[in-house]
């Protein structure tokens, strides 16, 4: 949380971040804290972010998948999906790790909802994206999209355990999206 003192960042992470340990095993937050109950944490994560460059990248990703899903569903509906997705992040995170006292923070998990809901609704769309030599590539949108998943399926199995990385909450928050987004597709023709 940059910009914050040490002291007011972690006020505010223990404060409003989700703790799994908290929520499933009964564990408590420091006394000088405890104000939300811990279920309402699941929303309040979401709004909290570890540094600059993990906010740029939840917004980059938002700009390029959230404009078309939120047109298809409109905005209260992609309100709910966001946060749902945020929940079930958290929630899936907690469920894999429910003794832990590490603090969720961030709005990863909703954004990666946002990109299962785009792959349900738009899988044959292109996306431009960079490469790492900075040459523009055009790929169907399921391509980008599995890939990504497919790293984040990966992580979650064998990658770093000291990594500060919620990779199950990214999947959490992806099957979310994509269950949502079938749903709608099935359900509202567009």
């Amino acid at each position: 949380m940059s910009g914050l003192t040490d002291n007011a960042a972690w006020t505010a992470s223990y404060s409003f971040g989700f703790i799994p340990g908290v929520l499933f095993e009964g564990l408590s937050r420091p006394p000088e804290i405890g104000l939300l109950p811990a279920w309402v944490t699941l929303v309040t994560y979401q709004f909290l972010h570890g540094c600059v460059g993990h906010l740029l990248a939840n917004m980059v990703a938002l700009f390029v998948f959230g404009g078309l899903v939120e047109d298809r569903l409109r905005h209260w509906a992609f309100a709910l999906l966001y946060l749902g997705s945020g929940v079930a992040a958290g929630a899936l995170q907690g469920a894999m790790f429910p003794d832990s006292t590490t603090v969720l923070v961030g709005a990863s998990g909703a954004v990666a909802g946002v990109m299962g809901a785009y792959l349900a609704l738009f899988p044959r769309n292109r996306i431009t994206m960079l490469t790492p030599i900075f040459i523009p590539l055009r790929l169907r949108a399921w391509v980008i999209i599995v890939v990504w998943f497919g790293i984040q399926v990966f992580m979650a199995r064998f990658g770093d355990d000291g990594s500060n990385v919620a990779w199950w909450a990214h999947i959490g928050g992806f099957v979310a999206g994509v269950m949502v987004g079938g749903w709608y597709r099935q359900r509202v023709p567009g």
